[in-house]
């Protein structure tokens, strides 16, 4: 075993061992229950559902798997996701030692595998496990290639090719690395000759095809497998665009609106967007940061007053934004202050101690020149994706997780260990120590999305399986503690396909339209009924008439949780 395998086999078991030791603590997500409810229905000899444009079905099978070798149990469930994000340490250390060197790859993959936001989420049950792992594998596959002589060029970009067109099956914001793709291909041309001549855009165009021979060959089986058995379901997944219309209403973009209103929406977004990424993985915030005023050393290396503007724009990014949503804390009522107040603290020392050495001392020049091509591939990574969820693509921080943590590993990998003194060291990494102190403390306690306590889940699963028959069916918007129980959803809803339409006759999907599904609730009325917040927000509140029926002909028997808004849970038993 080379050296090489030998590292990516301890990281790999490395994060697989952490996350294995933290999944007990987690919370259980409002979505994991919609994943293990398509694993069922694969079982069933069904095909999955995925319950609208951006889930797809990859995922489901594997935990079918799972469910078939262990089980139901939450851990049983949650497995697939948790040997993908393991894995994915793995290939981002290749990754990172493709575009840098060993010890940035060996850096990224810590930073991506221990930091608080990715121990928690990681074992989550979310498609972007998957389709972060597909996507990293496309990276790697991609700057080998374009690394490569020509002889081997094309095989790695037609494998580039398949890890992105299987994402793209599993999660429709894989689309967004294609157009990474298409900037690294263009740009790794265009350096090599310093302008667009005619050799240098056939060599895109060849280097294209090859891309999308892959993304072909990827995306078909699943595609085809799916059209067989629904075409409309398989084309309004994939083909249609959905996926954008669903993004720009769920961030409330109007196009027609003022460009004020825009502009309103943007800088909400971008706010949030830092706030809840520098709250969350603070590491990563820092690192990414300082890794921006890097570029702009190296883009703007004699223009000093551009330079300057630059520089103090990201100091006022960075500052700015915590000074804002501190101030507004109380008002919003969504983040505890002691989590900014020690955000604020920990990261003046890390901002300080690197602007010192970085833009002072200029002792990091050298490695951003020298890097360029990587430096600028991780650039167009994060930029296509900000711009993409900015404005059309429903997304999440997870899925800029890697590049982040190639940042931020790089920086931390190159750094000047040996000619700082030892005080400097050790208020670095006490402040490196807080930011990620910070990020557990506020994941002990999350207070955005739906979540559960573990217990709760499984106190919820116990009552149900004692107090009804096998395969009885229960009224539940979260499906997870009725499959826990071994027992059956009324129709195997999922919230998603009430809180979605737009009328109570429209349907969703496959699944019955609000008024048909209330029909089948009052035709033959399940003996219990579990209500929580998701069965609030995506039932009761969309369509208060299941709130009428339930409150109607359902008493109250059971309560499970800490009563606190995220974590409680009732079970109402019909009247006699």
């Amino acid at each position: 075993m080379t050296r090489d395998s030998s590292i990516f086999v301890f990281l790999v078991f490395l994060s697989f061992a952490a996350f294995f030791v933290v999944h007990p603590f987690t919370m259980v997500g409002g979505d994991e229950g919609r994943f293990a409810q398509d694993a069922l229905r694969i079982g069933r000899g069904e095909t999955p559902i995925a319950d609208y444009g951006t889930r797809a079905p990859i995922l489901s099978w594997f935990i079918y798997a799972s469910t078939e070798l262990f089980g139901r149990s939450l851990l049983a469930f949650r497995s697939p996701v948790i040997i993908f994000s393991s894995l994915t340490t793995g290939v981002l250390f290749l990754l990172g030692k493709e575009l840098f060197s060993r010890n940035v790859g060996i850096c990224a993959a810590l930073l991506f595998a221990l930091i608080p936001f990715t121990l928690y989420n990681n074992v989550v049950i979310k498609t972007e496990a998957l389709a972060t792992l597909l996507t990293c594998a496309a990276a790697f596959c991609l700057i080998k290639g374009l690394h490569a002589e020509d002889s081997q060029k094309w095989r790695w970009l037609f494998y580039a090719g398949i890890a992105m067109g299987i994402a793209y099956v599993e999660r429709t914001t894989a689309v967004i690395f294609m157009f990474t793709s298409a900037l690294a291909v263009c740009w790794y041309a265009f350096r090599l000759s310093g302008r667009f001549n005619q050799k240098v855009i056939a060599d895109v165009c060849g280097q294209g095809v090859a891309l999308m021979a892959g993304v072909i060959i990827g995306f078909l089986p699943v595609f085809l497998y799916i059209g067989f058995h629904n075409w409309d379901r398989a084309i309004s997944m994939w083909l249609s665009y959905e996926p954008i219309k669903l993004g720009a209403s769920t961030k409330e973009v109007e196009y027609a609106n003022s460009v004020s209103s825009v502009y309103g929406f943007l800088r909400s977004w971008a706010l949030s967007f830092v706030e809840n990424l520098a709250v969350q993985a603070g590491l990563l915030f820092i690192g990414f940061v300082i890794f921006l005023m890097g570029v702009v050393q190296m883009i703007f290396p004699t223009r000093d007053t551009i330079r300057k503007i630059m520089l103090v724009s990201m100091a006022f990014i960075l500052f700015g934004s915590f000074a804002y949503h501190a101030l507004n804390i109380y008002r919003i009522g969504t983040f505890r202050p002691d989590v900014f107040l020690f955000l604020f603290i920990f990261s003046l020392p890390v901002f300080s101690i690197f602007w010192f050495y970085e833009i002072r001392e200029n002792r990091l020049k050298d490695f951003f020149i020298k890097n360029r091509d990587a430096v600028l591939f991780i650039c167009f990574w994060i930029g296509v994706h900000i711009i993409a969820f900015s404005l059309y693509i429903p997304g999440y921080m997870r899925e800029m997780v890697p590049q982040l943590s190639l940042a931020a590993g790089a920086l931390f990998a190159v750094f000047p260990w040996q000619t700082v003194n030892k005080m400097t060291i050790a208020v670095l990494f006490v402040s490196l120590g807080g930011l990620w102190g910070v990020s557990a403390s506020w994941f002990a306690d999350p207070v955005i999305g739906w979540w559960w306590r573990q217990g709760s889940i499984n106190e919820t699963a116990a009552f149900l399986a004692e107090h009804t028959a096998p395969g009885e069916r229960v009224f539940a918007a979260n499906p997870l503690p009725v499959i826990l129980a071994e027992r059956h959803t009324v129709a195997d809803i999922t919230s998603y396909a009430m809180v979605f339409v737009k009328n109570p006759d429209e349907r969703h999907s496959t699944f019955p339209s609000p008024h048909e599904m209330l029909a089948l609730l009052e035709a033959n009325p399940p003996r219990y009924t579990v209500i929580d917040g998701r069965m609030e927000s995506h039932f009761f509140r969309a369509h208060p008439f299941f709130e009428e029926f339930v409150k109607s002909n359902y008493k109250q028997v059971a309560v499970f949780g800490t009563g606190r808004r995220r974590d409680w849970t009732e079970v109402w038993e019909l009247k006699k």
